[in-house]
């Protein structure tokens, strides 16, 4: 009795894993068959992953759909970011007049300082006015001098002007030159533009649009939020706007990371 109980016993584990291995191949060739689910993720962050759209929980870029995850028929190339992420690069035209810092001489001339966007459109004999800062009513006619501009510092350059009217002169006054608002000049947020060792620069989307670069620019006035850009981007160049700081701070991790890097 005890042999055939155990030739039964191992008969029913037999026929047990028989049926398991034929449902694991039926449940194989089933999910093989089935549609992948969509998969969404970052670009800038490939380990996020969601099953439906959304942001980022880092940068707060729009989430993108990966091809490999769409059935092949709904695949179809198209940039991942959004046209909130981004700011488009354009000009600006500020109402306010241009106060440049201004101190006047005792041989009758006034030595202003004024940003480099501000000096591009400051003719040559322009006529302006001196207002002293102890006197904001007062207002003294100046025209500027054939001085060549002298550079002051790495964003402000120093013009001079001279008083009109002798009797204007006001020997060591302080106060500021008054001119009309500048021409138009390209802008960007202020608070897109980043600060390292070699310049200032901004995160510029490729044409593509499936990634950023650090792009070198040179910046004039920071005015009401506003950047001036003078040299290094174009009328109509998009750069990050959306999460910018957290996009640079995690290139500037992974520049760390990267092998060879200084440490």
């Amino acid at each position: 009795m005890g042999s055939r109980d155990s030739r039964s016993s191992a008969l029913i584990v037999w026929r047990t894993l028989v049926l398991l291995a034929v449902a694991g191949v039926a449940l194989v060739a089933l999910l093989a068959g089935r549609e992948p689910a969509i998969v969404y993720s970052c670009s800038m962050h490939p380990n996020v992953r969601s099953s439906a759209p959304g942001r980022c929980p880092f940068c707060s870029m729009a989430l993108e759909t990966l091809t490999d995850t769409l059935p092949p028929a709904s695949r179809a190339p198209g940039p991942p970011i959004a046209a909130s992420d981004l700011y488009v690069v354009q000009r600006h035209t500020f109402s306010q007049p241009v106060r440049a810092p201004a101190r006047a001489a005792r041989d009758g001339t006034v030595a202003a300082l004024f940003y480099k966007d501000e000096l591009a459109s400051l003719a040559p004999a322009a006529r302006a006015a001196f207002v002293p800062t102890a006197s904001p009513a007062a207002s003294f006619s100046v025209r500027r001098t054939a001085d060549p501009p002298r550079p002051w510092d790495d964003g402000m350059t120093e013009v001079r002007f001279r008083f009109e009217a002798e009797g204007d002169a006001r020997p060591d006054d302080v106060g500021r030159i008054v001119l009309p608002p500048t021409a138009p000049v390209l802008v960007v947020p202020e608070d897109v533009v980043f600060s390292a060792a070699g310049g200032r620069y901004v995160l510029v989307a490729s044409a593509d649009g499936q990634s950023f670069s650090r792009r070198t620019v040179e910046i004039g006035r920071l005015i009401n939020g506003r950047a001036v850009v003078l040299d290094g981007l174009g009328e109509g160049e998009r750069i990050a706007r959306r999460g910018a700081f957290l996009l640079d701070a995690d290139q500037r991790l992974r520049d760390t990371a990267a092998p060879g890097a200084a440490r």
